[in-house]
């Protein structure tokens, strides 16, 4: 869609605002939050928060440096002026690192590296940390998995800085590679362990 047309975004404001009045939701996930023009995200977030003032928005921006996702973060205007108004992100840069620590053997360093960046965002304590999610093979399934490493996966993810993020199924260690197969259901998954 040609969000810098005005008709567009005034569409796409106002069934925004339809689906937060009639679902009473709380939130909105936004995916691949950097391939739409910041200029956008600033009205949507207004005309949004005009509204709903409390209303949550997380962004997915699939990068491992944190200079480049703290970018897309609202409460700070960035050198284009514009504050996007985004309130968090999920935690690409720590999501990378655990899994290179965890799956991988790198070094436990890494994790710090990420931590070290936190000063790049308005709001550290709101990012959403996670070990997995539908874009990738789960966690139980990766080469070097175990269900040590697993467990540790979850007490890291669990308590470190923000709003942590658990992709349903992990919980019982779900196999899944890539997409579709991270996607199946639990029905599936309890029929293949009865068999």
């Amino acid at each position: 869609m040609n969000t810098e047309n005005p008709v567009v975004e005034e569409y796409l404001l106002q069934n925004s605002l339809w689906w937060a009045e009639i679902s009473g939701l709380d939130g909105y996930r936004v995916d691949t939050f950097p391939y739409v023009g910041r200029k956008f995200w600033a009205y949507w977030h207004a005309g949004l928060r005009r509204v709903y003032s409390n209303l949550t928005t997380i962004g997915e921006v699939f990068h491992r440096d944190p200079s480049v996702t703290s970018f897309f973060v609202g409460g700070v205007r960035r050198y284009d002026g514009i504050d996007s108004g985004l309130s968090t992100v999920f935690d690409f840069p720590m999501f990378l690192a655990l899994r290179d620590v965890l799956l991988r053997s790198a070094p436990v360093g890494r994790i710090a590296d990420v931590l070290r960046h936190d000063a790049l965002y308005p709001r550290p304590d709101w990012l959403v940390p996670f070990f997995a999610n539908h874009d990738v093979p789960r966690f139980a399934s990766a080469e070097g998995s175990s269900s040590a490493k697993l467990k540790l996966a979850f007490g890291l993810t669990l308590t470190l800085r923000g709003i942590p993020e658990i992709y349903y199924g992990d919980e019982i260690g779900m196999p899944g590679g890539g997409d579709p197969d991270n996607r199946r259901d639990f029905h599936r998954r309890m029929a293949r362990r009865h068999e």
